[in-house]
This record gives structure tokens, C-alpha cells and sequence, in this order.
């Protein structure tokens, strides 16, 4: 499956970024940013800045869902985590208010620090 992330449809990635095994790979590909090579890390960094797009346009279907957990890698991996994290502690009484499991519980750590 190619994930598109110009295509504007949700619905169409949902299930696969939400879902159980989608999220995973999603997450290993931001993860692998620090192991790439260089010309794999320009298309990486593409990937990644289209990614927190659709991270920001969807932001409670990413944070009620296993997406939580790519917020997560994007923060623990990449150049992106002042930034993204400026823009979520914005957001910090909805993500405060979220119901307690594991990628919450790391989420509010990283923005309440």
C-alpha cells in the first residue's frame, strides 16, 4: 500500500494510520530519519513536514487513535520537536484531557515538560 499524503481524503488513510499495524510502520519510517542516509533524509523530511500537515488538520483523530504514537516519533526523532511541540502546547488542556493509556501518558510528559 503507498500511503499519498497529497491526497486530502482522511478516510482513505484512516485505517492504515489508525489501525493496529499502520501506525507502526508509519512510525518506523519517521524513526529511521537518524539512520538514513542523506539523500534518503531529504525525502524523509518531506514525508515528515507533509506528515504534521495532516497531523494538524486532523488532530483529534491522531490523538484519539494509535496515531498518538507518530506525534511521539516525530518528537523523540526528528528536528521537528520544538516546533510541533510549540504548536501542541496550544492544545495542551485537549491533549491534558485525554483518557489514559500509554501514548497519552508520553504526550503529556513531552508537552508538559
Amino acid at each position: 500500500m503507498i500511503l499519498n499524503l497529497e491526497h486530502e481524503d482522511l478516510e482513505d488513510k484512516s485505517k492504515f494510520i489508525f489501525g493496529s499495524n499502520g501506525h507502526r510502520l508509519v512510525k518506523k519510517i519517521v524513526q529511521s530519519i537518524k539512520t538514513s542516509s542523506e539523500s534518503n533524509q531529504k525525502h524523509l523530511e518531506s514525508f515528515i513536514e507533509k506528515l504534521i500537515q495532516l497531523i494538524l488538520k486532523h488532530l483529534n483523530d491522531f490523538l484519539e487513535s494509535k496515531g498518538i504514537f507518530i506525534i511521539i516519533a516525530i518528537l523523540e526523532n526528528t528536528e521537528y520537536k520544538e516546533s510541533l511541540l510549540l504548536i501542541l502546547k496550544k492544545y495542551s488542556k485537549l491533549i491534558n484531557g485525554l483518557a489514559e493509556n500509554a501514548g497519552a501518558q508520553v504526550l503529556k510528559k513531552l508537552i508538559n515538560e
